[in-house]
């Protein structure tokens, strides 16, 4: 009976270590699918998509180091296109150039979808363009003689923005 059951125990070991093999195969599979997929994304500069591919692989393997060098690298390359496009949105803006800027902006808000701070900016910035426009507009008016109309642009402008001095 003893020898049995010492083979009865060999057995469930022999079964245990098994399901931990076919385990720990499932979960490289896991890991390895997702940081590929992850991977994809970050050259498709799809930031957003490829963290979530990262972060589902580091949830079966925390400690993955390729994983996680994946994680920082994305953060990297999102904030360095992030910067890249305020500069540029900035940049435009100074040149008047409002559409563009505009266009810059709502990029970076896209981008910066889980920052509330670069979004509270790329916001102000957009309200100081929307602005500047409306101030080209009344010029406009007010150069061709349509001053009512301007007037009115003009005490818009002045309504949201009371320290504008344009």
């Amino acid at each position: 009976a003893l020898l049995a059951a010492d083979f009865q125990e060999q057995q469930n070991q022999a079964v245990l270590a098994a399901l931990d093999r076919d385990r720990a195969e499932s979960d490289a599979r896991f890991v390895n699918e997702h940081y590929d997929q992850g991977r994809l994304y970050l050259d498709q500069k799809q930031y957003t998509k490829a963290l979530i591919e990262f972060n589902l692989a580091l949830q079966r393997d925390p400690d993955n180091q390729q994983v996680l060098a994946g994680i920082q690298t994305t953060r990297r390359r999102l904030n360095e296109d992030l910067n890249a496009l305020m500069r540029r949105g900035r940049s435009e803006m100074a040149g008047q150039n409002y559409s563009e800027a505009l266009r810059l902006f709502s990029e970076a808000r896209l981008l910066a979808e889980d920052d509330t701070r670069v979004k509270k900016e790329v916001d102000t910035l957009v309200e100081r363009v929307k602005l500047q426009e409306s101030i080209q507009q009344g010029i406009m008016l007010y150069d061709i003689g349509n001053y009512e109309q301007a007037l009115k642009i003009f005490e818009n402008v002045l309504a949201e923005d009371p320290q504008n001095q344009f």
